[in-house]
């Protein structure tokens, strides 16, 4: 679940066919954490310091703008919520 208010405003910082990098800005985030980025849920895929990526399916591609994103694009983040919040 999410509040709908973003947390942080990340940039892309690469993006492979189906692999969407995004700089983290000290967001506290694990390996299979949900993060709304320009409002659509993912799945957080791998990290690599303060960086973190997610995997894009082809209905993700085709239903949003995801896709047209390129390096240095700002994309709003907002975390899920934590269980008990």
């Amino acid at each position: 679940m999410f509040t709908g208010i973003v947390q942080a405003v990340g940039k892309v910082v690469r993006v492979k066919p189906h692999r969407l990098w995004i700089t983290r800005e000290n967001l506290e985030v694990s390996l299979g954490a949900s993060v709304a980025v320009n409002g659509v849920c993912l799945t957080v895929a791998a990290l690599d310091g303060e960086k973190m990526a997610f995997d894009l399916s082809w209905e993700t591609l085709a239903r949003t703008n995801l896709g047209e994103l390129g390096p240095g694009d700002p994309v709003n983040l907002e975390p899920a919520l934590r269980p008990g919040a």
